[in-house]
C-alpha cells in the first residue's frame, strides 16, 4: 500500500454570522468543555446565525499524488486549507498530514515590514535550515522569483503579482513534502504561471503531493489526480478529476443558461440561433440565425459571434465586419449561417452569444446572449489538459 501523506476525515467547520453572538457561543463552548461527560453530538447542531462553512469532508492523499478543490467563491475551499494548514480547528473532525507542508496563499506567511531577502531568511529560519543551507536556497529562491530590482523593498510595496512569485518560489524550494496552494497563481502572469505549473510536475514527480483550490477546471485537469466540488460547505462530487471537473463545469453552465437575455430591436419580429446539441471534438460547427424583418437593409448588416466556456470566458469571437464582409436583411425571414470546419475544444459544455447589428455595433439589431449551449464529447482522448484539443504527429529527422 502507497504511504498517506494527507487523510482528513468527517472535518466540519461552522461559523456565526453575529459577531456578538459568536464571542457568546465562545465562551459557552469553554465553559461546555469543561464540563465532565460532555455530549460531543452538540457540536453537530447549529444554534441561531450559525453556519456550516464545511460538512463532514473525508479524503486521503498518497505521496506523489495531487487533489482540486473547486468550487464557487465562499463553498468553504479556504476553510478547507486553514484546517489543513493549523490556521483554524475544526468543529469536529480529523485532519493529519503526515510530512513537511507549505501553504501558499495569497497574503499569507510574510511581515510586510521586512523586505523580500528576509522574508526569505525568516520562512527558512522557521523551517529549521541552518545558515549553509538558507544561502543555498535564497540563491535557488532568488532565481526563480527574478525580483532583483525589488528583493530588498519592503514586501508591502509590491503587487500582488510580485507577492505570488515571491510566495510560490520560497514554498517549492523549501523542500516540502506537500503542498497547499490556495488560488495565489490566479494573479500571475502567463509566463510566470507558465512556469510554475513546470515546478508542480517536476515537484510531484520527485514524490510531492499537491493540494491545489482554483476556480479553473482546466488548471486541476493538468496537475491533479483526484478532486474534489465544494458548494455551500457540502460535497457535491468526489472522485476522479474529469468526472469531477464535468460535473461542476455543467453547474455552472446551467446557472449561465438560466442568465441568458434576448434582446431584438424594433426593425425585427425575432431572431433565433439553431446550433447542434452536441458535436464530436474535431468535427465541424455550423451555427444558423434565423430572422424575421420589418424592413429591408441593403448591406449595412453585421455578424458578431462569440463563444464561451462553462465559466463564462472568452474562447473567441468572430465579427463579419472585421472579415470585410456586410450583408443584406429582407423583409420577412433570412437566415444567416456561420460555419466552423473544424472545432478542437475538449469535452465540456460551450455557449454561444450573437450580435446582429446595423452599420456600427451601437446600432444594435438583436443582441443574444448565452442564447444556446453545445456538448462537445471527446471518447478518443484519453488524457485532457487544456481547453483545446489539436493534432500533431511525431516523427524523428536524422
Amino acid at each position: 500500500m502507497s504511504e498517506i501523506i494527507l487523510e482528513a476525515k468527517n472535518l466540519s467547520k461552522k461559523y456565526c454570522l453575529d459577531l456578538h453572538r459568536s464571542l457568546h457561543y465562545g465562551f459557552q463552548d469553554i465553559f461546555s468543555g469543561l464540563k465532565r461527560g460532555e455530549n460531543a453530538s452538540a457540536k453537530t447542531q447549529l444554534r441561531h446565525s450559525e453556519f456550516w462553512a464545511l460538512k463532514d469532508l473525508t479524503f486521503r492523499l498518497q505521496r506523489g499524488e495531487s487533489i482540486g478543490i473547486v468550487g464557487k467563491n465562499g463553498s468553504g475551499k479556504s476553510t478547507l486549507l486553514k484546517i489543513l494548514n493549523g490556521t483554524i480547528k475544526p468543529t469536529s473532525g480529523t485532519a493529519r498530514i503526515y510530512g513537511k507542508m507549505r501553504l501558499l496563499a495569497l497574503g499569507t506567511g510574510f511581515n510586510p515590514l521586512l523586505s523580500g531577502m528576509e522574508n526569505i531568511r525568516v520562512a527558512c529560519s522557521l523551517f529549521g535550515f541552518g545558515p549553509a543551507k538558507t544561502r543555498e536556497l535564497t540563491e535557488s529562491i532568488l532565481d526563480f522569483c527574478k525580483l532583483e530590482k525589488f528583493i530588498d523593498a519592503p514586501v508591502r510595496t509590491y503587487s500582488s503579482g510580485m507577492y505570488a512569485r515571491l510566495g510560490f518560489a520560497i514554498a517549492i524550494h523549501t523542500e516540502p513534502d506537500i503542498l497547499l496552494v490556495d488560488e495565489a497563481l490566479a494573479v500571475g502572469d502567463i509566463s510566470f504561471v507558465s512556469k510554475c505549473m513546470r515546478k508542480i510536475k517536476e515537484f510531484r514527480g520527485n514524490g510531492g503531493s499537491l493540494v491545489l483550490v482554483t476556480h479553473a477546471p482546466y488548471t486541476v485537469r493538468s496537475v491533479c489526480d483526484q478532486a474534489i466540488w465544494i458548494d455551500k460547505g457540502q460535497v457535491k462530487s468526489q472522485g476522479v478529476c474529469e468526472d469531477v471537473c464535468v460535473d461542476y463545469e455543467n453547474e455552472i453552465a446551467g446557472e449561465s443558461q438560466a442568465n441568458a437575455s434576448l434582446y431584438i430591436s424594433e426593425d425585427l419580429d425575432s431572431c433565433e440561433l439553431d446550433i447542434p446539441e452536441s458535436i464530436i471534438s474535431g468535427q465541424g460547427l455550423q451555427v444558423r440565425i434565423q430572422v424575421k424583418s420589418k424592413k429591408q437593409f441593403s448591406g449595412s448588416v453585421g455578424i458578431y459571434l462569440s463563444v464561451f466556456d462553462a465559466s463564462q470566458s472568452m474562447l473567441w469571437y468572430n465579427d463579419s465586419q472585421h472579415d470585410g464582409q456586410m450583408f443584406d436583411l429582407s423583409r420577412g425571414k433570412t437566415v444567416f449561417s456561420v460555419t466552423y470546419e473544424k472545432i478542437n475544444l475538449a469535452k465540456g459544455k460551450y455557449f454561444v452569444s450573437c450580435l446582429l447589428y446595423n452599420e456600427t455595433h451601437e446600432e444594435r439589431l438583436a443582441y443574444l446572449i448565452n442564447a444556446k449551449n453545445f456538448i462537445v464529447e471527446a471518447p478518443s482522448i484519453r488524457f485532457a489538459a487544456g481547453i483545446i484539443h489539436q493534432d500533431c504527429k511525431y516523427n524523428i529527422e536524422s
